[in-house]
């Protein structure tokens, strides 16, 4: 019996680690992020919230962006990187997002900024 368990043991330890090293991080399509993305509208901790008018995100192939999300409102231009389904921000301030949603014209953004939770719905500009 015990050397059942001790077989059983190690084919479930092994079965784990090949699906742990084999599986992919789930990401969405980058293609879709780059371009020019516009505020429809936003949320800070839940309640809309109109003092992010004129937010804007821009994101190219090469790992830049430029936005003006941030505490004083003034454009900032940095690197990011894509993890998963996370935007990280480069640069100062560091911003982490959480994407929620990306389609081809809808871009969905969950983010912390002095303690405020942030929704930031965008479109894309043409």
């Amino acid at each position: 019996m015990k050397v059942f368990k001790n077989h059983a043991y190690f084919i479930l330890l092994t079965a784990c680690t090949i699906i742990g090293c084999s599986s992919e991080v789930e990401t969405f399509d980058q293609n879709l992020l780059y371009g020019h993305w516009e505020i429809r509208s936003a949320q800070r901790d839940g309640h809309p919230t109109e003092t992010l008018t004129n937010t804007f995100f821009k994101f190219n192939e090469e790992g830049k962006m430029v936005t003006n999300f941030n505490l004083d409102g003034n454009e900032v231009s940095g690197d990011f990187e894509i993890e998963g389904y996370k935007i990280l921000q480069k640069g100062d301030p560091t911003i982490d997002y959480s994407v929620e949603i990306i389609e081809a014209d809808k871009l969905v953004l969950l983010t912390k900024l002095m303690d405020y939770d942030f929704t930031i719905n965008l479109k894309k500009k043409e």
